[in-house]
């Protein structure tokens, strides 16, 4: 599309149609992403994109005392990978949050982004293009935010997980009920559920990159097959804790 020539290939990509009629644009690190948090807006899906920048920078998290200290070589993961992976901006709260993980590098037996630390920014301004702040911390394979009508706000993270957010978006629901109406204790003791098919119990996505969507009053959940074939499933439910 017009305005990406220098991407030339995308890894998890996310593309977000915001309340003001806007879509943006992000991805994963790659060429184009190579580092901070870049975003492009367009007003429609075929361009042209118009770069914004970089909406959160690594000098911003290195001002920053939430984030661990990132200028010394003792955690080696911290320099090798600048670039903000699965970024998912969402609408919620009257602004504008960007979820992402930070952190991590290599595959094969050099894979140690599961030391990464994900985060959630949220615009000051309550536009799209911020400034984003850091927000709160959460698992280094978060998904993002999923927005119900009723203005609820759950998390999302790989394999399946999902929770109620509380109301200022700095942890987890501890009051969530499942619907048998008792409290949810999913996943460590938390309120987290493990989403899984009905059919034989296994996770409905067994990796990243899952989205939660609805439509016509029903929740669709599209994950990752499992055993490395990354088919897509799509599964759905009238209510987002299941069965779907």
């Amino acid at each position: 599309p017009k305005g990406l020539e220098e991407v030339s290939w995308l890894r998890d990509p996310h593309v977000f149609h915001a309340p003001d009629g806007w879509y943006y644009f992000s991805a994963s690190p790659n060429k184009g992403f190579e580092r901070d948090l870049r975003y492009f807006r367009a007003q429609d899906l075929i361009g042209p994109w118009e770069d914004l920048g970089y909406l959160y920078t690594m000098e911003q998290m290195r001002a920053d005392p939430h984030w661990p200290d990132i200028k010394s070589d003792k955690d080696k993961t911290w320099n090798n990978s600048k670039a903000a992976w699965e970024p998912a901006m969402a609408f919620a709260k009257n602004t504008y949050w960007i979820s992402c993980w930070f952190g991590g590098h290599g595959w094969g037996k050099d894979v140690v982004w599961k030391k990464s630390i994900g985060a959630l920014l949220r615009s000051t301004s309550g536009k799209p293009t911020g400034p984003y702040v850091y927000h709160s911390e959460w698992p280094h394979d978060w998904q993002g935010l999923f927005v119900d009508d009723d203005g609820s706000v759950y998390g999302t993270a790989g394999a399946g997980a999902l929770w109620k957010m509380n109301e200022d978006l700095t942890g987890m629901d501890p009051t969530w009920t499942g619907l048998d109406g008792q409290p949810v204790r999913g996943l460590g003791g938390k309120p987290v559920l493990g989403l899984r098919q009905s059919v034989d119990g296994r996770l409905m996505s067994e990796d990243c990159g899952y989205q939660l969507l609805k439509t016509e009053g029903r929740y669709v959940f599209f994950g990752l097959g499992g055993h490395c074939s990354y088919d897509q499933r799509v599964f759905w439910a009238t209510d987002i804790r299941g069965p779907y």
